[in-house]
């Protein structure tokens, strides 16, 4: 039976095009009683696939649906690139499955766009689009993935959760967009956050990047080395809006910004941080801050010692 699954992974079509395609299942619920989830999708079409392989499909008005209530729809969703056939064959042949076991798996894109949630007993939310790309495995680790999430709207009260709540400071529609890219190249010991962003549309934005070196599949603190990292943030109106929520202006922050960077120190570096932050707060713009140190750290000696003067800081 097995011998003839793995032949079945040679069985494809050029192209389908299927309306009104629905499909229903029994899932455990809560207090351990059974739910009906069932989707719906008012078309799906795909061009070039075969069992593990796909070239492309698209999937038109998606409703997901548990005891009839809806927790999941999407205006559309779009698939491409996706190989699995390699992690299929291994898993049909009896292989015991491991890390390795996903090797050769990759997945070009999927792409979602109109899309809401709704959990069971939940606020849920809603994202513009939701997309994955570039997500493949080598090594017996995730060698690269691509995620981005634009308008990002949910229960304003968990926003809230975060420290900052939106209405005080005069954001009425508050949406989020995050971004995470990163590589790993276990042959060259290399793992890169190419970047990881978080913006608050009409606030500001965050964005941070990490080189490592002597890099393990599971980044052990101990061996894996930091070559350079950079944390970027870029003002829209946020330090406008905390000025005015808390009453203060912005020369009282740069005076205090002064006095409490005394305790860096003198070195060139410590005075030029200080400088950028005040430039910073009196001109709000985007501030960036690097490491890259002559002698990389591990990932431990930099959880457990202060930052020391090898930074630069830089004002944009």
């Amino acid at each position: 039976m097995r011998a003839q699954a793995v032949e079945g992974l040679s069985v494809g079509f050029a192209s389908f095009v299927i309306d009104d395609v629905a499909a229903s299942s029994q899932m455990p619920g809560p207090n351990g009683a059974s739910r009906t989830v069932a989707t719906y999708a008012r078309r799906v079409a795909t061009e070039g696939f075969t069992p593990g392989r796909l070239d492309t499909a698209t999937v038109e008005d998606l409703k997901v649906t548990s005891d009839g209530a809806e927790i999941l729809t999407a205006e559309a969703a779009t698939l491409a690139d996706i190989d699995i056939v390699a992690a299929l064959r291994r898993i049909l042949a009896g292989e015991a499955i491991t890390p390795d076991t996903f090797n050769g798996l990759s997945i070009g894109r999927m792409d979602y766009t109109g899309l809401a949630y709704r959990p069971v007993g939940d606020v849920g939310g809603s994202m513009e689009r939701l997309t994955l790309a570039n997500l493949t495995f080598a090594d017996g680790v995730r060698a690269s993935l691509s995620l981005s999430i634009l308008g990002l709207r949910g229960d304003a009260q968990a926003i809230a959760g975060l420290g900052v709540d939106p209405a005080d400071l005069g954001i009425d529609d508050p949406a989020v967009d995050f971004g995470l890219d990163f590589a790993v190249d276990m042959a060259a010991k290399r793992a890169s956050l190419r970047t990881l962003e978080f913006e608050l549309r009409g606030l500001g934005r965050v964005e941070v990047s990490v080189e490592l070196i002597d890099a393990t599949q599971d980044l052990d603190p101990q061996t894996t080395k930091i070559e350079g990292a950079r944390l970027r943030y870029v003002d829209s109106s946020l330090l406008e809006r905390v000025l005015t929520l808390i009453g203060a202006s912005p020369d009282e922050i740069a005076d205090e910004v002064r006095n409490n960077g005394r305790a860096l120190g003198n070195t060139p570096a410590a005075v030029a941080a200080v400088q950028a932050v005040v430039a910073f707060v009196l001109a709000p713009r985007s501030i960036t801050l690097e490491m890259r140190p002559p002698r990389p750290p591990s990932l431990a000696l930099l959880r457990a010692t202060p930052p020391t003067d090898r930074k630069s800081t830089r004002l944009n």
